[in-house]
């Protein structure tokens, strides 16, 4: 509650002031921020379109703008953490238009495991950092602005606190080290911090915070010791993003401390995903890791017979799964209508061999007796186009997508303007999505590059470590 000013003993008829609290508390933004009187018409007030000024009103979906966070005025510090806490109750935590009431906590946790993104509130930094980073998201949805600092001015308050909040989640988790807090606590304030980058367009600190969160897995005793060290949802669960995005990167620039995962720890991380974040059957990521493996050791020791014989394995193993058996450890969701996303990424697995690999061990993945003599690249490419067409109307939607279209896109480089606009109107729609981080953005800006640029090759669209997988 706001605290009341003292009253003035010489001049008790004085009037009351709340000390935290703005002068002007009603109206749009524009006329907040002017200290005068707003008549609050809506979509724009009277005073904003007499003077031809942007009416920043409404700025939060079922709020007044009075209720918008403001640095007019000095804040105490909880005053912070009150108002992301009722942002997070009011709004986050509510369904939006068209969509069904959200089932509660226990219903969730019997069909999935639970959202990384914004899910515990045990660091009051972290979770300020969270809140503050969905209402911008919230905030430039809204109003089709993309979310980068300065693209909105009427927001720079925001991503001023943000990057604050930021900071101080930085300065906590540092000290939590320093202080031998739990495995399961550290690793999680990195899972905060890695979240938040990975949403940050043209970021680069996600690579530090992975691999600053690989080094503390080690430190901890492995992964089985971290696994064992926290309920569900197990902080590791974060390290999916990070093999996928190795994947869009060239062979000398990876985050190599993965080098140190087994295949059957690798596998125990993964079945314990939360299924919408990468909806991709468990032998098929595994395959995608081989595959990536298989790309760093090719450009080092050549396509020797042991690699072939490899990718052969892979090949097999990849062709051998049948999408409508798919089944898991954990459980799937009953719609039918699933096995579509593993169609998907049964396609993505061979284009992206095909794409990415040396011709020699890419050739296991040809199968010309399934191609009818066509290039095999064209043949599953036409796959995976009608394959995500099809995904693109399941109920999930299309939030898993993005690495398809990644290899998808880089497929394309022979496309027509059409098929290559195809691409990125996909990538736009999935750029809308609450639950999909900056991806859709970054392959926006690289795959239109890659065409024009006349090339074919897999390392000239993914030169450098990119985020692609959400």
């Amino acid at each position: 509650m706001p605290v009341p000013s003292p009253i003035d003993d010489l001049d008790i008829a004085s009037q009351r002031q709340k000390r935290w609290t703005p002068r002007v508390r009603t109206g749009c933004y524009t006329c907040r921020t002017r200290r005068i009187k707003c008549d609050e018409a809506q979509p724009t007030c009277k005073r904003c379109r007499i003077r031809g000024l942007k009416c920043d009103y409404p700025l939060r979906p079922q709020h007044r703008p009075q209720e918008k966070l403001s640095l007019s005025v000095p804040q105490p510090p909880e005053w912070a953490f009150a108002e992301a806490l009722r942002y997070y109750l009011t709004v986050i935590l509510q369904p939006r238009t068209g969509e069904t009431p959200k089932i509660s906590p226990e219903e969730h946790m019997k069909n999935y495991r639970p959202d990384m993104h914004i899910s515990r509130q045990e660091s009051i930094p972290s979770f300020v950092m969270l809140v503050i980073n969905t209402h911008i998201t919230h905030i430039s949805q809204s109003n089709s602005v993309r979310k980068v600092p300065g693209s909105w001015p009427a927001i720079n308050h925001l991503w001023r606190l943000f990057f604050d909040y930021m900071a101080k989640a930085i300065q906590h988790l540092n000290r939590c080290i320093a202080a031998k807090f739990p495995p399961r606590y550290n690793l999680f304030r990195i899972v905060d911090l890695l979240s938040i980058e990975l949403d940050m367009i043209d970021s680069t600190f996600w690579q530090a915070h992975c691999r600053g969160f690989l080094a503390l897995v080690e430190v901890y005793g492995g992964v089985d010791a971290v696994i064992k060290s926290a309920e569900n949802p197990s902080p590791v669960l974060a390290l999916q993003h990070g093999l996928i995005n190795n994947t869009a990167s060239p062979v000398d620039d990876q985050i190599s401390e993965f080098d140190n995962f087994k295949e059957e720890e690798i596998l125990r991380i993964y079945c314990d995903m939360y299924f919408r974040v990468f909806p991709c059957p468990s032998c098929l990521f595994l395959a995608i890791v081989r595959i990536t493996r298989l790309r760093v050791l090719a450009a080092t020791l050549g396509s020797a017979p042991e690699l072939l014989s490899v990718a052969k394995q892979i090949s097999d193993e990849v062709y051998e799964f049948m999408p409508d058996r798919w089944t898991e450890t954990y459980k799937l969701p009953s719609d039918p209508k699933i096995y579509t996303f593993a169609r998907v990424f049964k396609a993505t697995t061979i284009l992206y061999a095909l794409l990415s690999l040396p011709q020699t061990l890419a050739q296991p993945f040809s199968r010309t007796e399934f191609t009818n003599g066509r290039d095999p690249r064209l043949h599953y490419r036409d796959v995976l186009a009608t394959a995500i067409k099809k995904a693109s109307i399941v109920q999930f939607g299309m939030a898993g997508m993005c690495w398809p279209l990644a290899v998808l896109g880089v497929s394309f480089y022979d496309g027509t303007p059409d098929e290559q606009a195809g691409v990125i109107s996909w990538l736009k729609g999935l750029e809308k999505l609450p639950t999909v981080a900056s991806g859709p953005v970054t392959l926006q800006q690289m795959l239109p590059e890659f065409w024009a640029s006349g090339k074919c090759g897999w390392e000239d669209c993914f030169y450098k470590l990119s985020q692609v997988a959400a």
